[in-house]
């Protein structure tokens, strides 16, 4: 009973420090939602990743779903993103592409053995910047720039 009492106490005192680091983090207010946070930067990465991704897809139009994340990483990298910023945007993306219909978009960003048709690849970007765009403009944007609010992508019904 003694070890069932420890483990709980260090469990309590790992997550209240795991919460403690998680309020110092931009966007992120006590108590806060803590999974829903678009970065600032997410619209200017995914539009240079919609650019990136275009001069490198092969002549017969596809592309690595593969090669749309190092696009994303590289695009990051060039406007002095932080690590965490390219990860939450990359989370836009992911959801973006789900609200779309994308079965395994986590894992087709991974892929390098097969190919997918630019335009697809263009519309997820595409949808993503516009979505951005829009969480940016709603009246619930938060003035810091980082957005915590429950609006979703919309999917094309």
């Amino acid at each position: 009973m003694a070890y069932r009492d420890q483990r709980n106490t260090l469990f309590n005192l790992f997550w209240d420090h795991m919460n403690d680091e998680l309020t110092h983090l931009p966007g992120i207010e006590k108590g806060g939602n803590k999974g829903n946070i678009v970065p600032a930067s997410a619209q200017p990465i995914l539009e240079r990743t919609l650019d990136i991704v275009r001069i490198r897809a092969n002549s017969n139009g596809e592309c690595f779903g593969g090669e749309i994340m190092d696009a994303l990483r590289e695009a990051g990298a060039a406007l002095r993103a932080d690590r965490l910023d390219v990860s939450r945007t990359r989370t836009v993306l992911v959801r973006t592409m789900e609200s779309m219909g994308e079965t395994y978009p986590a894992e087709v960003l991974q892929n390098y053995e097969n190919r997918m048709r630019i335009s697809e690849a263009l519309r997820y970007l595409r949808e993503a910047i516009d979505w951005t765009a829009r969480l940016k403009n709603s009246p619930e944007a938060l003035p810091g720039g980082d957005n915590d609010s429950e609006l979703r992508p919309l999917a094309i019904r």
